[in-house]
């Protein structure tokens, strides 16, 4: 009889153990996503600001190439074959460049503690 009891109170342990262990993996789990949640806000939200930077200096550095080659439009098509070279040398060094810093940041922020 004292046995029974000693196996129902060590059973009941491991059974609070495991919801509690479970309930310390959700948690952690959440803590992380909104970590990962929040980080990739203020990304996106940088990254807006820099847009919006880059392209009010693109028509400003099209207007003033276009001034000196003598017809605006040709300072806009100028500015326009820049980014399509630079966004084909982006595509050809997506993986070295872009995929890899991606993945390793992710890595990076999942495995903080």
């Amino acid at each position: 009889m004292d046995e029974t009891k000693h196996l129902e109170a060590l059973w009941q342990q491991v059974e609070d153990y495991g919801k509690t262990s479970i309930k310390l993996y959700k948690y952690q789990a959440i803590n992380k996503l909104s970590d990962l949640i929040s980080s990739l806000a203020v990304f996106i939200t940088i990254l807006i600001g820099v847009l919006f930077s880059i392209l009010f200096a693109s028509i400003a550095l099209a207007y003033w190439v276009g001034y000196y080659v003598g017809k605006i439009y040709y300072g806009f098509i100028i500015i326009a074959l820049m980014y399509i070279i630079l966004s084909y040398t982006l595509y050809l060094l997506r993986n070295r460049l872009i995929k890899n810093m991606i993945c390793n940041s992710l890595v990076e922020l999942l495995q903080k503690k």
